[in-house]
């Protein structure tokens, strides 16, 4: 039941970690030259990624409301998934905050 709630809400969720990223990378660019240079590379492309895996999500919307399937832009949707989890995962714990 988790996994159908997660898959029939995944659009919500998409848009409210871009929001909440976006505001994240907006409130602390006064201070990027405080952050290593991998923490901010690791940073950019976890935000470029989402918003990339935000439109193509729009783009598969949009595309299966017009009755044409998109399964390989679903592929690369779900494989950017795991690009943003690991850009995420090493900006967040991997690489130190200063």
């Amino acid at each position: 039941h988790m996994l159908r709630y997660l898959r029939d809400h995944h659009r919500f969720f998409g848009w409210l970690v871009l929001v909440a990223g976006t505001a994240h990378a907006v409130l602390l660019f006064p201070m990027l030259n405080h952050f290593s240079s991998r923490k901010v590379i690791t940073g950019v492309i976890s935000l470029a990624t989402l918003a990339l895996l935000v439109g193509m999500g729009e783009w598969i919307t949009y595309a299966t409301r017009k009755s044409r399937q998109a399964p390989t832009i679903r592929l690369l949707h779900a494989l950017l998934s795991l690009l943003f989890l690991v850009a995420v995962v090493m900006h967040a714990f991997v690489f130190p905050s200063l």
